[in-house]
């Protein structure tokens, strides 16, 4: 993306997670996660992208914020995604980006984030029935 603006973003969850340990020998969920993980991250990689050649190219992505189901309605998802807005501010001033999950959005849009697009999954016709989590990208920053 934009040198010296942290790390380029990746659809490969291969960077990540060792596929074999999570699911030795079965290529088949291993292509499943693949495309699932492609899908989550596709539209945060697009603003990415079209964000590096402009005049504040950088982006706070707020990943994963998880809050165990006995310590929910406590104000601790609140607290996580306040602490990540301060963060993006202290860094200067940087949008941040998230994908919230049915319950998670939310929290994030009380927040200041404005809803984008859902999660669209691409995965194979193999998997087509399979359940998949509803998440909806959002930002901070303006929307078109």
């Amino acid at each position: 993306m934009a040198d010296g603006q942290g790390d380029k973003p990746s659809t490969d969850v291969t960077t990540a997670a060792d596929l074999e340990d999570l699911y030795p020998g079965n290529k088949s969920e291993q292509r499943f996660l693949k495309q699932c993980f492609a899908s989550f991250v596709s539209q945060r990689v697009k603003t990415l992208e079209e964000k590096a050649s402009t005049a504040s190219p950088a982006t706070f992505s707020l990943d994963l914020c998880v809050v165990d189901p006995s310590f929910q309605r406590r104000g601790i998802a609140n607290k996580l995604v306040e602490w990540g807005l301060v963060e993006a501010k202290r860094r200067g001033e940087l949008e941040s980006t998230t994908e919230g999950s049915a319950m998670g959005r939310f929290v994030y849009q009380k927040l200041g984030f404005k809803p984008v697009k859902e999660v669209v999954y691409d995965v194979d016709a193999e998997f087509q029935d399979r359940k998949l989590p509803p998440n909806l990208f959002m930002r901070t920053g303006t929307v078109a």
